[in-house]
């Protein structure tokens, strides 16, 4: 069947809108993958490669966020085994207070003036005190 010249398909509007919302959503993943590249220096290479397919699965998951959930959503079964990703967490090479320092440099960086002091609160609940000083 063909359309009337000058008539408008009644889906171009969605198509048009879907693309904008894959544009939209293309943006937000190519600046959470930017804050992820800030994050490189803490982890291997092989290490950072596996947080990209899990970072990309944990976005794209829904329902129960669950490592094995993230990786069917990302597409790899069958092409590495999902306990290579389950070790990126047990047994990873890589060091959360590297992680978190990384992210907190870069933080600082984007929103604070050059030498701007930094004031923190520091919460100790959860240190041990079992020393001489705090016989607890």
């Amino acid at each position: 069947m063909m359309a009337k010249v000058g008539a408008r398909p009644t889906n171009t509007t969605k198509n048009h809108r879907h693309g904008q919302e894959i544009e939209m959503y293309a943006d937000s993943l190519v600046g959470l993958l930017s804050v992820l590249d800030v994050l490189r220096p803490a982890f291997t290479e092989p290490s950072f490669r596996n947080l990209l397919v899990l970072f990309c699965g944990w976005v794209l998951t829904q329902g129960p966020h669950a490592v094995t959930q993230a990786l069917v959503f990302t597409g790899i079964p069958g092409r590495k085994h999902h306990e290579a990703f389950h070790r990126f967490f047990s047994r990873g090479t890589w060091s959360p207070d590297r992680v978190g320092r990384w992210l907190f440099v870069s933080i600082c960086a984007r929103l604070l003036p050059p030498d701007a002091p930094i004031g923190a609160g520091v919460d100790d609940t959860l240190a041990s005190k079992k020393d001489d000083y705090h016989p607890g």
